[in-house]
């Protein structure tokens, strides 16, 4: 989408918004949240680009969240400066007037809204601080697959990138081993989206239980998973593609009544000086090998 469609996509939003609205109406709490939903959803795929209907919830949820702690925070910035307002000019002409007695007040005064301020504050660093939590949390959950727990694609450039980044000038000691269930779709068609699941869920698991813990299992696509073996040499890798094949083929999957047979591919990257995320991922995706079926 070229900026000027998407100039007029958003003023035609914003037009339609407040045509709803009363001149005096005040906006809803989550009025921006709602706005930015209208607009991705009026921007259409070339604007939303890859992102699914999980994520766009995901990414609605926390405007809601941001609206909401902004919303409080300004309420508690309100409640303070009317108790100062309020306050300060009356502990002010106690102070002046110079009598112990109305001094004495003044600093009983001054007490009781330092106290009124610190629990004030207090409310606006704990929604600030649950608002933190909560956004730590999606940050974690989106880089996890949903169905596998692996690792997603957006984990897998987060962390290839920097890596890849320190190779640019030598070679690295880091390798990567593709699986893919290359007749998935074929299952999905014959046995339903729940048969195809379980073999995704048991590939996964297959998988994180036959490789060191620090390395790290990403599912790339929907039948592709990306094993990053670092500190790893051509022989390491050989014989972690060796234990997954001996596993897969003594272990059928079986759903209902049917034994499920899988077509299982691998391939292989080895990191070259210079690497881009794109063409380290490519080598093992192009260089295949079946290893069952």
């Amino acid at each position: 989408m070229k900026s000027k469609d998407a100039h007029a996509t958003i003023l035609s939003v914003l037009d339609a918004t407040f045509a709803k609205m009363a001149p005096d109406e005040s906006l809803p709490d989550t009025f921006l949240a709602d706005l930015i939903t209208a607009i991705i959803s009026g921007c259409g795929e070339e604007c939303q680009g890859h992102v699914s209907p999980e994520q766009l919830n995901e990414l609605n949820d926390c405007l809601r969240n941001a609206v909401r702690v902004m919303g409080e925070y300004e309420q508690t910035t309100r409640t303070i400066s009317s108790m100062t307002e309020k306050e300060m000019p009356e502990i002010s002409d106690l102070i002046s007037s110079g009598s112990n007695e109305r001094i004495a007040i003044a600093s009983s005064r001054l007490n009781a809204l330092q106290s009124k301020l610190k629990t004030e504050l207090s409310k606006a660093d704990e929604t600030i601080r649950m608002f933190r939590t909560h956004m730590d949390e999606m940050k974690r959950k989106s880089k996890i697959d949903k169905l596998t727990k692996t690792y997603n694609h957006t984990a897998y450039y987060a962390d290839m990138e920097p890596i890849l980044r320190i190779g640019a000038d030598r070679d690295l000691d880091l390798c990567m081993l593709m699986i893919r269930i290359d007749n998935l779709e074929t299952i999905r068609a014959a046995h339903g989206q729940e048969a195809s699941d379980k073999i995704l869920i048991y590939v996964s698991k297959l998988l994180g239980a036959l490789i060191r813990q620090e390395n790290r299992i990403y599912r790339f696509d929907n039948n592709t998973f990306l094993i990053v073996l670092n500190r790893s040499v051509e022989e390491h890798l050989s014989n972690t593609e060796k234990r997954i094949v001996e596993r897969l083929a003594k272990q059928r999957v079986v759903y209902g009544d049917a034994a499920i047979d899988l077509t299982v591919i691998s391939g292989k990257s080895f990191h070259q000086q210079g690497d881009s995320v794109t063409a380290f991922t490519e080598r093992s995706l192009s260089d295949t090998t079946v290893l069952l079926g």
